[in-house]
């Protein structure tokens, strides 16, 4: 599949296998420019002058490292270079607003202005079976706290929440993609559907995007 000026957002709790669908993705949407949310933030805050912070600090205690500023600036220098990247590619984003912390659960969300710069064209949701996330979370935590199945179900309803307003103020379409009994190729290959059927009922959209 080869257009330009799709903006998508992949977003799910973390463990559900996006980041795995993200990076299936970029071999199979061309061209195409992904964003690690995660890595932006890493970058900046290494740029800080913390050199040894790794991702999985990160997702160990997102709320003491990352501040509501932190996301705020790098929101802004993806919205900045967002409409060059949309003329000539398509644009992934991969970034989930909910993270499991100590105390709970942290939300920092797009504003309402910067949803309607983001235009996004569709948004994609992860999710798996609770009990699915717990065992994944235990066995690969890759910096993740354990959760209990009522915690992963909490989780993913919080996330699936954002996403749901996110797609309501863009007036694009929401779609949640069960994960865990399904390859991530195959996964990847309904995202690519789903695109190109909504490409085609969308009259002029190549235009529209094209100016955006």
């Amino acid at each position: 599949m080869d257009f330009r000026g799709q903006v998508v957002l992949l977003t799910g709790g973390a463990g559900t296998g996006k980041s795995t669908l993200s990076k299936v993705l970029s071999e199979a949407l061309n061209p195409l420019h992904r964003v690690d949310f995660g890595q932006l933030l890493l970058d900046r805050k290494i740029g800080q002058g913390m050199s040894s912070l790794t991702y999985e600090d990160l997702r160990r205690d997102s709320s003491r490292l990352i501040t509501a500023a932190d996301v705020r600036a790098v929101d802004e220098d993806l919205l900045v270079t967002l409409p060059a990247l949309r003329r000539r590619a398509n644009v992934l984003i991969d970034s989930h607003a909910v993270t499991k912390e100590p105390f709970g659960y942290r939300v920092t969300h797009y504003s309402l202005d910067q949803l309607k710069r983001l235009s996004l064209d569709a948004v994609f949701v992860t999710y798996c079976d609770p009990a699915e996330l717990v065992m994944r979370v235990r066995e690969d935590p890759k910096g993740r706290p354990p959760i209990s199945e009522f915690e992963a179900l909490h989780y993913m309803a919080l996330q699936e929440g954002v996403a749901i307003n996110y797609a309501i103020a863009c007036g694009c379409p929401c779609y949640f993609l069960r994960t865990g009994d399904r390859s991530a190729e195959d996964v990847a290959s309904e995202i690519l559907r789903l695109l190109s059927a909504a490409r085609e009922s969308s009259p002029g959209s190549g235009e529209e995007n094209e100016s955006r």
